[in-house]
């Protein structure tokens, strides 16, 4: 007959230290100091039940003494602690060190009546090698697991620590229920606020996309305390004190011979009530997070043992704690690796979820905005709905339209989560705003309007003009692109693209008379007559006139401004006998295009009369900052002369300067006259032209001279 027996057993997992606490004050929460220190190798492990607890009695047989009386050498010392096994029934409080038969290790130990006492629980005990030296404790995988072996043997370890161990502990079912006993809580801590943060702290757990596990809470109860072993899932509180923050007590069966057997049946969590604690969104300098201590604890519950590698520090089940500390109330990679290897969920697939281009506001997974790329660990088969926004914002004239999922799914689409790595990417398209405008409004219209241009295509403009304008130029960006009433636009930026339009005009021109003698003089005039009225023509616009004597040669003989209501006047000597064609122009402005007069005709007859001559002399160079003075003589071959002599500088930069003299010379007679020309000091250095005519201007009474100014 195959033989059984099964076996119950009390296991206090370890509790949580204040780590500033016993590495940096140990006088704070420490025992008695510490008298002896010995290495050794355990012999036999008994135990016994006194008071209704179960105490282990280890035969411990010390090779070395490093501190306290030589005498114990090669001798077989008693360590007493918490927890082995009486009757079938086991006991461990994981505050206590772990011993198996064949262990060396290194105790701090106090004595304690007739035996030894392990000061400082784990800390206390340092595993050994076979030349006593220190054997590394570090787990790559980042979680332990609880083994046992008849009759009081304990390790923990991520796998079985060899042959005739039971293991891994854990429940028969991925779940149990649970109570809270609010009996026996700080006064400073609302009932309300514990039950919120310490059930949070099994839901930490629960969550987890890899696992299998669910745990449910049943509401309060105050008709059991936590350690009693009634068969109640109880959460509570007691005074602990020491080091000890929190502990968890389980109780578990195995069937002797079945090493897959070691099943939980029982577990409760206790706080430590002379302790500050706190339970609120965030941590409290100085006081204990509950749902910082509570999911550490929780992990117990399941079977996970403590770790104590500094390296694992960051791991919710590492065994030492601190006040205002709240990273263990979110689960690391060891973490949940242990709760998957005693409860494995569905199978676990990375999903990535892209776009192109990457970045903010481009996809929404399952109904939340992400930031792509990202990878999500999801579990093979779920389903989960991808959705691509459009547009997409890029910045100012930027955006982003959708054109397709890499799956070939609709915008917003469902997937199936396969059995193997998969990337899922929302591609864009990038498009540039262009703006396009007509300035004046009402000058044209364009062929193009605004809107949005996928980069890298080209865009061809066509500016029409309304009546009464003529098309001016393209300003792209502000930039002067072109005269032609069409342009094409690469669409590699957000572009503003204006066709400016002038409006027309007419130029009038009349001859009086238009028939004269040689030597006599015409006067010109007409009219300069914006066709539409808005911005108008500003008094002052330029006239050019022109002749031809054989109607393909133009000179430019003379310039004139306008005045009031655009009307224009001037007087002119025709220098030859002949038929003349006379035209007026003027070439525009910013708002209307230049116009041309119809031609007129002037005939001209007879020899010259006498005619006035002018000459001009002065320095052929001056300082800037000084003087200059120019003569003039006037020859008068004719009868008296009565006028107005002009004098004029031009030069670099637009420089203009002029001046005038009423004379009068007598017939047949000459007359000298002086200009004098104060030279500004900020003139420009170079050649200046000098001249002089007479107003109204006669024919050959015209003199030019030149000065450098240095």
């Amino acid at each position: 007959m195959k033989r059984f027996r099964v076996i119950r057993f009390l296991f206090l997992l370890s509790p949580l230290l204040h780590a500033l606490v016993l590495m940096w004050a140990p006088n704070v929460y420490a025992p008695k100091q510490p008298t002896i220190v010995v290495a050794g190798e355990v012999k036999s492990i008994t135990g016994k039940k006194e008071g209704g607890l179960i105490y282990s009695y280890v035969g411990f047989f010390v090779h070395h003494v490093k501190n306290g009386s030589a005498s114990l050498r090669n001798t077989e010392i008693i360590v007493k602690h918490l927890g082995g096994e009486f009757s079938g029934l086991l006991l461990w409080r994981s505050d206590q060190p772990y011993f198996f038969v064949g262990e060396f290790a290194e105790l701090i130990l106090e004595p304690e009546d007739q035996v030894f006492k392990v000061v400082g629980g784990h800390r206390g005990k340092i595993r050994l090698d076979q030349k006593l030296q220190p054997i590394s404790r570090r787990t790559v995988a980042g979680y332990r697991l609880i083994w046992f072996r008849p009759p009081s043997e304990w390790q923990d370890s991520t796998s079985s620590p060899g042959s005739g161990w039971y293991g891994p502990l854990r429940w028969s079912s991925n779940g149990f229920e649970y109570s809270i006993n609010t009996q026996a809580i700080p006064a400073d801590l609302s009932v309300s606020s514990f039950i919120t943060y310490s059930t949070a702290s099994f839901q930490t757990w629960e969550d987890d996309l890899g696992s299998s596990f669910d745990f449910t809470y049943r509401g309060t109860r105050s008709d059991t305390i936590p350690g009693t072993g009634d068969g109640v899932n109880l959460v509570g509180w007691s005074s602990i004190g020491g080091g000890t923050i929190a502990q968890t007590w389980l109780w578990a069966t195995y069937v002797f011979g079945n090493y897959d057997s070691l099943r939980i049946i029982e577990t409760d969590m206790e706080f430590d009530n002379s302790k500050l604690w706190s339970a609120q969104p965030s941590g409290v300098a100085g006081r204990f997070d509950v749902q910082n201590i509570g999911t550490h604890e929780a992990g117990h519950t399941f079977g996970l043992g403590d770790l104590y590698d500094p390296e694992d520090s960051e791991q919710t089940m590492y065994g030492y704690g601190a006040t205002g500390e709240t990273k263990k109330r979110t689960l690391e990679w060891g973490d949940q690796a242990g709760i998957r290897a005693l409860y494995p969920g569905p199978a676990l697939v990375q999903t990535t979820i892209t776009s192109s281009p990457t970045g903010l506001g481009f996809v929404v997974i399952d109904g939340t905005p992400i930031t792509t790329p990202q990878v999500f660990t999801w579990i093979e088969g779920s389903t989960h709905t991808l959705a691509a926004n459009s547009p997409v914002s890029g910045g100012t004239g930027i955006q982003y339209v959708w054109l397709s999922w890499s799956d070939g799914g609709s915008q917003s689409h469902a997937i199936t989560v396969p059995s193997s790595p998969s990337t899922y990417t929302a591609n864009f398209k990038r498009q540039y705003m262009l703006t396009v405008s007509v300035s004046p409004t009402g000058g044209g219209a364009l062929s193009a309007s605004t809107g949005w241009r996928d980069e890298g295509t080209t865009v061809p403009v066509m500016a029409t003009p309304d009546s009464g304008y003529f098309f001016y130029y393209w300003s792209l960006d502000g930039a002067n692109v072109g005269s032609s009433p069409s342009y094409s636009v690469l669409m590699n930026a957000p572009h503003s693209l204006t066709a400016f339009f002038r409006g027309t005009s007419s130029l009038s021109l009349g001859l009086s008379p238009e028939s004269v003698a040689l030597g006599a003089s015409i006067t010109l005039s007409g009219t300069l007559t914006p066709t539409q009225p808005t911005p108008g023509i500003p008094t002052g616009a330029v006239v050019a006139l022109s002749y031809s004597l054989n109607g393909s040669t133009w000179i430019s003989f003379i310039t004139t401004q306008t005045g009031s209501g655009g009307a224009y006047s001037v007087v002119w000597y025709p220098p030859y006998r002949g038929s003349y064609q006379i035209k007026a122009t003027w070439s525009g402005d910013q708002n209307y295009e230049g116009a041309t007069s119809t031609v007129a005709s002037l005939t001209v007859t007879g020899g010259f009369p006498p005619r006035v001559s002018l000459l001009i002399t002065g320095p052929a160079s001056s300082a800037r900052g000084g003087s200059a003075a120019f003569d003039v003589l006037v020859t008068n071959p004719g009868s008296s002369l009565s006028t107005t002599l002009h004098f004029e500088v031009t030069g670099p930069g637009g420089y203009r300067y002029s001046d005038s003299q009423q004379i009068a010379v007598g017939a047949s007679e000459k007359g000298r006259f002086q200009f004098v020309w104060q030279i500004p000091s900020a003139v420009s250095a170079g050649q200046y032209q000098i001249l002089v005519s007479l107003i109204p201007p006669k024919p050959t009474a015209i003199a030019q001279t030149q000065v450098t100014i240095t």
